[in-house]
């Protein structure tokens, strides 16, 4: 009788750096709408990581596999420096809350640290993240670990994990990740505009819809040539047409989610706005 191997993935997930790169990255797109539905996110890290290329064959047999996501977060127990009460309560409150859903998730373990003070906060919940990996990796209990967090006070973590024969991915917005820590990492996973975008609740983003991909460039009538652009080096063209704007990559080929494809939207505005944010700013010829 063969016997059963284990393979287990642990995905480590600092709830402050994710709030903040989700605040930060999404604010242009969404005004003051925006709000990351953290269920949507956990299951979001834990879907993408099942079915990445760093996960090994899942039609390899005699071997389960499984992942676990641990999420942390430091519980508001003081107020801010000239911060109302009332605005302390709603802040409470929404906390609160949004680790109640949490708690929905399958396979998902929350974490609290305690913050007393304005520079405690992160320093608390990096320790506490930091132990855990190691307390982990050197009971057995995991084979690879993700960690979502750009922080480099986590490289010595890291760089453990890695000693004892863990794999360690880092997943993280590129513009705010120390490049020392995806460097002592075995893999490295850009956290995008489109991940967060799909994070963010489900109404706002019918209020606030991306622009219309397509793998072809859609022929419509009274469509209008406008000007030639590039970004990052692929050409592009601009057309206008009675639904709004077209931005065409057809010519396009180093980057495969724009080559072939043309991206629509009502407004050129949020078009451009849309490629400045997922990927560089266009540039139309003069």
């Amino acid at each position: 009788m063969l016997r059963m191997l284990r393979s287990a993935t642990y995905i480590f997930i600092d709830g402050s750096y994710l709030l903040r790169q989700h605040l930060d990255v999404t604010s242009k797109w969404f005004g003051a709408h925006k709000q990351l539905d953290l269920r949507l996110a956990i299951r979001g890290l834990i879907n993408a990581n099942t079915s990445d290329y760093w996960i090994p064959d899942t039609s390899t047999p005699h071997v389960e596999r499984t992942i676990t996501a641990f999420y942390y977060d430091c519980l508001v127990d003081e107020k801010k420096l000239n911060q109302t009460s009332e605005d302390h309560e709603k802040q409470v409150e929404q906390q609160s809350r949004r680790l109640e859903e949490l708690r929905e998730v399958d396979d998902c373990h929350i974490r609290l640290g305690s913050l007393k003070g304005p520079k405690r906060k992160q320093k608390e919940v990096d320790v506490l993240i930091a132990v855990d990996m190691m307390a982990h990796a050197a009971r057995g209990n995991m084979d690879k670990a993700i960690l979502v967090t750009g922080d480099l006070d986590l490289r010595p973590a890291v760089e453990a994990l890695v000693q004892l024969g863990v794999s360690v991915k880092i997943v993280a917005y590129d513009k705010t990740t120390s490049t020392e820590l995806t460097w002592a990492a075995s893999a490295y996973r850009r956290l995008g505009f489109e991940d967060l975008y799909g994070w963010t609740v489900a109404q706002t983003r019918a209020e606030f819809p991306l622009p219309r991909k397509k793998d072809f460039l859609p022929i419509v009538n009274g469509m209008k040539h406008l000007k030639e652009g590039s970004m990052n080096g692929e050409r592009c063209t601009l057309y206008e047409s009675g639904e709004g704007y077209i931005v065409d990559f057809s010519r396009s080929k180093a980057i495969p989610s724009l080559s072939g494809h043309s991206f629509g939207h009502e407004f050129l505005d949020r078009l451009e706005l849309y490629f400045l944010l997922a990927y560089q700013e266009i540039r139309w010829d003069s």
